[in-house]
């Protein structure tokens, strides 16, 4: 099988992309900025994700790369724009250059908020149009991938559902989309508590949810066929 490295393995998407394509038979090697510890389940490389230099021995003999680390802060990227531009847009520039040094194939987990979030059922030609600064730095971050990787595609997701790999527990209410729905408001219910669902001007309103493990299945079976360009990915 392949050998995939995956970044952002220590967070919510990441870890159960990293389960999902080892329990498929692929090598999984984890790029992590600091050593997680001997009970993390995969092997890691850590490396300086500030250095194109270091990303590039990270992605040694590894086929592809699952790119899926930013600054995971929503409320901090607008208080630091600059740290989020680095965050995004910096990092997956660092990393596709890595990837056309090692010849590795780029695949970058967008959102679906590169769209305003008002409409449904949008194919993979229509042009983004972002309401927030988070949906910008993602479109921003697309056209690195698409402009730049001589390998690589782009698959966007929404309202990601599913259980954190590496930590007992995952945030208890919804995020600004509509991640983690369903465990959060399962949470609210059974304390006997109000659910409030986010709603803003300024944020989607709209979302196809996907469970974490189909964006893990797709991730290899896109790797695996060799394709490019923007791949929608939705749940059942």
């Amino acid at each position: 099988m392949t050998t995939i490295a995956v970044t952002g393995s220590t967070g919510f998407v990441g870890g159960t992309v990293a389960a999902v394509l080892a329990g498929k038979g692929h090598d999984v090697v984890c790029l992590v900025r600091r050593d997680p510890g001997a009970g993390f389940p995969w092997p890691t490389r850590v490396v300086d994700t500030q250095s194109t230099e270091s990303l590039t021995a990270g992605l040694d003999g590894c086929e592809a790369v699952a790119h899926l680390a930013i600054m995971n802060d929503f409320h901090g990227m607008y208080a630091d724009r600059r740290a989020a531009q680095d965050g995004y847009v910096g990092l997956t520039r660092r990393v596709v250059d890595a990837a056309n040094e090692t010849g590795t194939r780029v695949g970058y987990v967008s959102s679906d908020w590169v769209f305003d979030g008002t409409g449904h059922l949008v194919d993979e030609q229509e042009p983004p149009n972002p309401v927030n600064f988070y949906g910008f730095m993602k479109a921003a971050s697309e056209l690195v991938v698409l402009e730049r990787a001589r390998a690589g595609f782009v698959a966007r997701v929404g309202g990601v559902q599913g259980l954190h790999q590496t930590q007992e527990s995952g945030p208890r209410s919804q995020d600004v989309g509509f991640g983690y729905f369903v465990l959060s408001l399962v949470d609210a219910l059974r304390a006997g508590s109000r659910f409030t669902v986010w709603e803003d001007p300024t944020i989607n309103s709209v979302a196809t949810p996907i469970v974490a493990p189909e964006i893990g299945a797709l991730l290899g079976l896109a790797v695996e066929q060799g394709v490019d360009g923007v791949l929608h990915f939705a749940g059942g």
